[in-house]
């Protein structure tokens, strides 16, 4: 006598005010219910934390493409001759060796791949993430574009290859690549070619470090996707206008950094 009846022996009344609790939340931090209660809530948290290390993986996969991007456009910027340097950002310090210099050709055949790249990483990643990065990347590289300004650097073909990567974060569909330096021997013109091909290599190695990175934000839940430190200048609008005096007709370009915000239209 005295003890609590089990649940099949209850009456209905008792069975009534079990649910009764249950419902006011006293029977589940108690009874059979919890620990599937707990099951289900770990669970939801553990899918909240998975799709965030995705979002975040996916944003670092961005930037380090983005990064690859810059850090070729600054090895065209080796072959300009105007005595003049706007600093040197070192994105690429440890994949091209310093002793290294390639053909100008394959710099700019490997920058337009990288761009291809780029592209096809914006558009798979998750929306949100593409858009919160693009303004990212953006700032990033007017501000680039700024340091060459603010240094009197004669325009060339870098900030041409600038703006194509400005088109393509604010307007893909405008992006247009420049003419570019051709091998003036025909039958060299596979380096082209082999250049390419050296890219999709690497672009192969970056689905693998891909991997990586899922694994290394899977490892470190609390690890945000970053952008490495890179030269910039003062001020953005010296970035824009000088992408603005590569081609002062092109209004299109004007109006698509106007539309992000960029105040284009009062620069002159």
């Amino acid at each position: 006598m005295g003890r609590w009846p089990s649940y099949g022996q209850q009456s209905s009344s008792a069975r009534a005010n079990v649910r009764h609790q249950g419902d006011m939340g006293q029977w589940q931090s108690h009874g059979p219910q919890s620990s599937s209660a707990r099951f289900y809530q770990q669970q939801s948290c553990l899918r909240q934390e998975q799709t965030q290390r995705s979002l975040q993986a996916s944003e670092q996969m961005l930037y380090d493409v983005y990064e690859n991007t810059i850090g070729m456009i600054e090895e065209l910027e080796k072959y300009e001759d105007h005595g003049k340097s706007a600093g040197f950002s070192g994105l690429l310090r440890d994949r091209v060796p310093p002793t290294r210099k390639r053909e100008k050709h394959d710099v700019t055949a490997i920058i337009e791949g990288q761009l291809v790249a780029l592209d096809g990483q914006m558009t798979y990643a998750p929306p949100d993430v593409t858009k919160q990065a693009r303004m990212k990347m953006l700032d990033r590289t007017l501000l680039w574009v700024a340091a060459r300004e603010e240094k009197e650097i004669p325009l060339g073909l870098a900030d041409s290859y600038a703006k194509s990567l400005v088109q393509l974060l604010t307007e893909p569909e405008s992006m247009k690549l420049p003419e570019r330096e051709r091998p003036s021997d025909p039958r060299s013109g596979r380096l082209d070619e082999a250049a390419v091909n050296n890219f999709l290599c690497h672009y192969a190695e970056a689905r693998h470090q891909g991997e990586q990175q899922d694994k290394e934000f899977y490892d470190h839940p609390n690890k945000k996707a970053a952008m490495r430190d890179m030269r910039h200048g003062r001020d953005h609008h010296n970035g824009i206008r000088r992408l603005l005096n590569l081609n002062r007709n092109d209004e299109r370009f004007r109006e698509v950094l106007t539309k992000q915000g960029k105040d284009a239209m009062d620069i002159n």
